[in-house]
């Protein structure tokens, strides 16, 4: 219902600046591709982007699209005292996924250049996700609250129930998810002695040799 909503919302709004909160495993991808296929029905050109390579391949993996990063976009639409190299088409739909990441900068150039062809740009992220490094960020948050965006709020990605519940507690910063991922086994913490990194070493080959994969990470 969220979804059918969201999309309703932000094709038929008219609104030339538009917000999607999408936390992970929500249905973003299902969504967009329903707005994708109404803006193609009605003509509209549309533009796809994202600030990171892998997430610009994730878009176009998700709509059909030829995505490209936010980068390359303004490189290539850099424009020279006459215009003459600017590509966005008049009245185009960018998307931008993972805005959150998205410096203010970059989101301000977007604006201008939607503003100039009397387009519509949409924003498509989580607040509570990473923000910009090395540049000042954190508009989503902001824009989603002042223009009253949908959010998805049902998770499909997870089978079991309390997981659902745990993953959006955790985005929040609610604690009592702890007790959640407790009670079901979902943590193993690990003595100082003896030595943790040979455990975690040890536990790592054990798993990788039975076929698992494996992400280690560390802060």
């Amino acid at each position: 219902r969220a979804q059918t909503a969201a999309v309703g919302q932000i094709v038929l709004g008219g609104d030339q600046l538009s917000v999607l909160v999408a936390p992970a495993g929500t249905g973003k991808t299902t969504t967009l591709a329903a707005m994708v296929d109404a803006w193609h029905f009605t003509g509209q050109h549309i533009v796809a982007l994202a600030p990171s390579a892998r997430a610009a391949k994730e878009l176009a993996t998700a709509t059909g699209l030829q995505a490209e990063t936010v980068a390359k976009y303004l490189y290539d639409n850099a424009r020279d005292p006459g215009g003459s190299r600017f590509r966005l088409p008049f009245g185009a739909v960018v998307i931008v996924d993972e805005t959150s990441m998205l410096s203010t900068a970059d989101l301000h150039q977007l604006k201008a250049d939607v503003e100039m062809t009397g387009g519509k740009l949409l924003l498509v992220g989580d607040p509570a996700q990473i923000s910009p490094i090395d540049a000042a960020g954190g508009m989503l948050a902001a824009l989603a609250e002042r223009l009253d965006a949908p959010s998805l709020s049902t998770v499909h990605r997870l089978r079991e129930p309390w997981e659902r519940s745990a993953s959006l507690q955790l985005r929040a910063g609610d604690p009592v998810c702890i007790a959640s991922y407790l009670d079901h086994d979902r943590v193993h913490v690990i003595e100082s002695q003896p030595d943790p990194y040979e455990q975690v070493l040890t536990e790592y080959q054990r798993l990788t040799v039975g076929g698992a994969d494996v992400l280690l990470l560390a802060r």
